[in-house]
């Protein structure tokens, strides 16, 4: 496997580093290892809203989402059975 590049991303909730390998393939195929991360982009939030104007971009690793998820009133994850 050649990398012909490499990306870091690091949660902003518990500072964890992932690293993807992106491969030498002509589909640009993405070496994903066990766990991945989710890129949160929020803005315009509406007049008198507490974000009101505000941009918010922020990333969560898999273990910090779930544990977020936890604390929800109603847990968006599907139930397991």
């Amino acid at each position: 496997m050649k990398i012909i590049a490499t990306d870091v991303w690091i949660c902003d909730c518990c500072g964890k580093e992932l690293v993807f390998d992106y491969e030498n393939t002509d589909e640009y195929e993405i070496e994903w290892e066990k766990e991945s991360i989710t890129t949160f982009n929020i803005s315009g939030k509406g007049y008198g809203s507490k974000f009101d104007c505000t941009s918010l971009n922020f990333d969560v690793c898999d273990d910090c989402l779930i544990s977020w998820f936890e604390t929800f009133k109603i847990n968006p994850l599907p139930k397991q059975n």
